[in-house]
């Protein structure tokens, strides 16, 4: 029964658009009993999975030393694997080598207490070293990790190491956008990095899309689609105050997560394998995806389906 409904939402978008708008008016016990069934219906591995055989997975996707490559990451999708997330981790950069780049989803998991009033605002405290993570367990091990740098961005921040850590997070003081020009996200995409999903889909954890949103900035079709909030992060025994412009939480309802899974498999932009019940897939070029959804956000083709009246009047 959930297949055929994802199934139908990959070809009529505006399911997916009403059982999200409906999702959003539940309450929090109400959606926690709907977390649980989903959770409660995926599959069971049944066999445990090597790390070298994950690897060579990995090798015939496509990735290969000095490569720049992101990934997201879910424990509960891996957990037919055999060796531990360090274990995974390094083998990971040792396929990646001295020339290679790794990147993860380090998102911060903040706390009630994470809040402080400044003359009025309120400001939350991102501490570089000490704000857990929210992705899992892989980017918690690796952001402990001998020479892995967390960014000083305090949403969806990302975690490197490699050859191009430094430069990756080098400009992102530059621009109140998490995914602008100066951000980590724009350089994976300018880099054309790959980005892999390691026991989990695409369409789960699509943020590379909000790149196209930020970089169009003012060109991008919608009113009033960020919101401005305020940061206090500490990094490198000093404190900074920063406003950021962050999409409006309310126009999540309208992505269609399912109708863009089908439109990367038919550009040919994803590779996806399942492998003894890992599921593991990658975008080749994070850049040509990127391009891709800007020349159709300037044609009016949105990964969103929201009603016209939110539209820029100069473009309805």
């Amino acid at each position: 029964m959930k297949g055929m409904l994802l199934k139908l939402m990959e070809y009529f978008p505006l399911l997916e658009v009403w059982a999200q708008c409906v999702y959003a008016g539940l309450g929090q016990k109400q959606r926690a009993k709907i977390k649980k069934y989903v959770k409660e219906k995926g599959s069971t591995p049944k066999e445990k999975v090597s790390i070298p055989e994950i690897m060579s997975e990995l090798q015939k996707m496509g990735i290969e030393k000095g490569d720049i490559l992101m990934i997201h990451s879910s424990m509960d999708g891996l957990k037919s694997l055999s060796g531990s997330p360090a274990e995974l981790l390094s083998a990971i950069m040792e396929l990646l080598g001295e020339e290679g780049t790794l990147a993860m989803a380090a998102f911060p998991h903040y706390k009630d207490n994470d809040v402080r009033e400044v003359e009025g605002k309120k400001y939350i405290i991102y501490d570089v070293k000490r704000t857990g993570v929210s992705t899992g367990l892989l980017p918690m091990v690796f952001c402990k990790m001998r020479g892995v740098k967390r960014s000083e961005c305090p949403m969806n921040t990302v975690a490197v190491w490699g050859k191009h850590a430094e430069e990756m997070l080098q400009n992102e003081d530059k621009s109140d956008l998490v995914h602008g020009e100066c951000s980590a996200w724009h350089y994976l995409a300018k880099s054309h990095a790959k980005i892999l999903y390691l026991g989990l889909k695409v369409i789960e954890a699509d943020t590379i899309v909000h790149v196209a949103e930020d970089i169009m900035d003012e060109d991008w079709p919608i009113a009033h689609w960020y919101e401005e909030q305020n940061y206090i992060i500490k990094a490198r025994n000093r404190e900074k105050n920063r406003t950021f412009r962050i999409r409006n939480g309310y126009w999540h309802r309208y992505f269609t997560a399912q109708y863009s899974g089908r439109l990367m498999r038919k550009h040919n932009f994803i590779e996806s394998r399942d492998y003894k019940g890992i599921t593991l897939e990658m975008i080749k070029d994070a850049g040509e995806y990127v391009e891709f959804l800007m020349h159709q956000a300037q044609k009016g083709k949105l990964l969103y389906r929201i009603p016209r009246k939110y539209y820029k009047r100069d473009r309805q």
